[in-house]
């Protein structure tokens, strides 16, 4: 779920991940900088997964206003 989630509300975005994650062991997601362009509509937290997840690894990416994250998904 990289570089299209940021067109997606925070809502919307809950709403189309919180169902998958029985189904799902890792999530891969970009979080773009606070501070990033203004070309990125929202810039996520991802807050609503922290109970859900734990974070497996991230990644800042060179020369962009984003970082990845490698969450797993808890059962």
């Amino acid at each position: 779920m990289v570089n299209w989630i940021h067109s997606l509300s925070a809502d919307d975005l809950a709403a189309l991940l919180l169902p998958l994650l029985p189904m799902t062991r890792y999530l891969i997601l970009d979080a773009i900088d606070v501070d990033g362009p203004v070309s990125y509509r929202y810039k996520h937290d991802f807050g609503f997964l922290a109970a859900l997840t734990r974070r497996v690894r991230t990644a800042r990416v060179p020369d962009e206003p984003r970082t990845f994250l490698v969450l797993e998904v808890l059962r």
